[in-house]
């Protein structure tokens, strides 16, 4: 479906778990580091990634996991009062 969006600009999406977690963010039906680089890689726009739904107190260091896999358009946190506009 996103594909089919012409002009795709901002893509938020929740990253909850690190990768080692993978199994509980399979079972808790959420994305950890790993899972949202094989869901990007189905994109065929390159939109802007805003991560949302990070767990709390892990957060750096599944942003840290984020950039390993995506070193050349890492996505950013989605930030407290953030404004993007579409």
């Amino acid at each position: 479906m996103l594909n089919a969006t012409d002009d795709l600009r901002h893509v938020i999406i929740e990253t909850s778990f690190l990768d080692a977690d993978l199994e509980l963010a399979r079972i808790s039906k959420h994305l950890c580091p790993a899972m949202l680089a094989g869901e990007l890689k189905k994109l065929k726009s390159g939109p802007h990634v805003h991560i949302t739904h990070l767990m709390p107190g892990r957060e750096d260091d599944i942003m840290r996991e984020i950039a390993r896999h995506a070193p050349s358009n890492t996505p950013k946190r989605l930030e407290r009062s953030q404004v993007i506009e579409l």
